[in-house]
């Protein structure tokens, strides 16, 4: 099964793509994703992933973040879209 991946604002400047289609299987964790993204992807990938650590980027899947779901312990094989975004905050 396929999944997209994609990079709003400044982790879209980091990757210098707008998307990337990953394949997943059953059982497959966000951290697996991104485990992928470092292993097929290179250097942009790797810089991405440690400021995804370092909470300057936030995950969503499906538009919903994975700070409110099981962090990246996280299934994504019924997830359609993960987005990476940077942390943004307001009111």
């Amino acid at each position: 099964m396929k999944i997209t991946v994609k990079f709003i604002g400044e982790p879209r400047h980091v990757a210098g793509i707008d998307s990337i289609e990953l394949d997943v299987s059953e059982g497959m964790k966000v951290s697996d994703v991104l485990e992928k993204l470092e292993q097929n992807c290179g250097r942009w990938a790797t810089e991405l992933v440690k400021s995804i650590r370092a909470n300057r980027f936030l995950v969503l899947l499906d538009g919903k973040a994975t700070l409110y779901l099981d962090g990246f312990d996280t299934p994504v094989h019924k997830v359609g879209i993960i987005s990476i975004v940077h942390v943004f905050a307001g009111g």
